[in-house]
């Protein structure tokens, strides 16, 4: 079974959408080709499970990364080399040479352009062999993870196929009897290497392409440790999306399988759950992570509750949404699959009593299955103390808060321990909403026209 996880989590992330602003899939796409951003999608869709799988592919993106590898061709070139391949389902000489002869007439008495379309895509097509020849040479080299093809595309497609295509690149009107001798060699007797050539290329592309972010950003590729015990151990931690973030280590494992965060609002503990776990998400595949270290046992899945929001359609409110979460989540546990999962505020749309209950009740219930790791976060101070208390597989910490006259000041650097910090009503104050609401009062009953005689 493939790794799980669920929309909330996609979207509590903000792993995927290409038009969605700051979305993690956008800080890797460089790539060139439709037909690569198709690939990479497909990528983060499906992260990885087995160890041998994630080690594969993070030797890939370490072979390509400092060695300032380009894709030699963009959309321009394979979008219609793509037209001019798919447009005959035959492989047979006979058959596309009539073909081609048919569309030359036709194009000549009713104003028909799918020849000229035709000419277009033999053209880049060539392009592309001819330009991609030196690529090849250079992914022969003896330690390339894909010297195999790549060698092979060389040996077939350089020399005099590769003079020929050069020629023919440049386009210009060829004639017919030269358009039915190129459409045979690419269409019909290398069509296999073409198409060999082009799936290479759209899959270099995503390694290019995130190969070169990972070097311009800093990222770092994780250490890969197959077990049965859960384990994960990040230095220097920091979310791609933001400008100069504040890093953070983290470590839990099987024996300490609990990471409780504590810290008064706007400390950053959202921010930090939500980076460590793109973090495994972009391990789990195999991708450079945003961290000067990272060491982990791959997990089969990862569940956040971070947004979760009310089901006005259902008629869930804010609190039902949570509990219906976090029993699903429960389920996802008592699968007995090795997850991460990951709770924001715990039972936040509740009072203070029941939420503080509630927390510390799942919180050790959740605990007892070490397979799994948690990091869950509260503001209910009290919570954590007394967890401290019944557990001892719970790693406690918290992000700090100070005052810098009346203005909360956050260092965003994790500390050992629980939190004592309450700054809620200093940031009331801070912000003057009494001041607004009793200046509001005063304006109203200065404004407001004195008693009328009653008529």
């Amino acid at each position: 079974m493939g790794f799980i996880t669920d929309k909330q989590t996609l979207d509590d992330l903000n792993l995927l959408g290409r038009f969605r602003k700051d979305s993690v899939i956008n800080i890797f796409d460089r790539t060139k080709t439709r037909q690569g951003r198709r690939i990479l999608e497909e990528m983060f869709r499906n992260p990885l499970t087995d160890a041998d799988g994630i080690r594969a592919r993070s030797r890939e993106f370490r072979y390509y990364s400092g060695k300032g590898f380009t894709l030699p061709v963009d959309e321009s070139l394979t979008e219609p080399a793509e037209l001019y391949l798919g447009a005959s389902s035959s492989r047979s000489f006979l058959a596309a040479a009539l073909k081609m002869v048919a569309l030359k007439v036709r194009g000549m008495f009713v104003m028909d352009k799918e020849y000229d379309r035709m000419q277009s895509g033999m053209t880049a097509l060539a392009a592309i062999v001819s330009g991609t020849v030196p690529l090849w040479e250079r992914l022969s080299e003896e330690d390339s993870p894909v010297k195999e093809d790549a060698g092979a595309l060389s040996g077939i497609f350089g020399g005099k196929v590769a003079g020929l295509m050069s020629a023919e690149k440049e386009g210009g009107h060829r004639s017919l009897r030269k358009a039915i001798a190129l459409d045979r060699l690419l269409r019909v007797r290398l069509y296999p290497h073409v198409r060999r050539m082009l799936d290479l290329l759209y899959r270099l592309d995503v390694f290019f392409s995130v190969a070169g972010v990972a070097e311009e950003k800093g990222f770092c590729l994780a250490g890969i440790h197959p077990g049965e015990d859960s384990f994960l151990e990040i230095d220097g931690v920091w979310h791609p999306s933001l400008k100069n973030a504040v890093p953070n280590d983290i470590r839990i494992d099987s024996s300490s399988n609990v990471f409780f965060l504590t810290g008064v609002n706007m400390a950053g503990k959202s921010t930090f759950m939500k980076t460590v776990s793109i973090a495994l998400y972009l391990a789990q595949m195999g991708f450079p992570v945003p961290a000067s270290r990272m060491e982990f046992t791959p997990v089969e899945g990862l569940f956040t509750s971070i947004n979760v929001a009310d089901d006005i359609a259902s008629g869930y409110s804010h609190f039902y949404a949570e509990v219906l979460r976090v029993k699903h989540l429960a389920e996802q546990v008592r699968s007995g699959r090795r997850l991460l999962l990951v709770f924001d505020e715990l039972f936040k749309g509740t009072n203070v009593k029941d939420a503080h209950d509630a927390t510390l009740a799942v919180t050790e219930a959740f605990a007892r299955h070490r397979e799994c790791l948690y990091v869950i976060s509260t503001h209910i101070v009290e919570a954590g103390r007394e967890l401290s208390e019944r557990c001892g597989n719970v790693t406690f910490r918290y992000f700090p808060a100070s005052l810098d006259g009346d203005r909360p000041v956050y260092p965003y650097r994790l500390e050992e321990g629980i939190s004592d910090d309450r700054y809620g009503m200093t940031i009331i104050r801070h912000e003057k909403i009494l001041d607004i609401i009793r200046g509001y009062r005063e304006e109203s009953l200065e404004a407001e026209p004195g008693e009328q005689e009653p008529r």
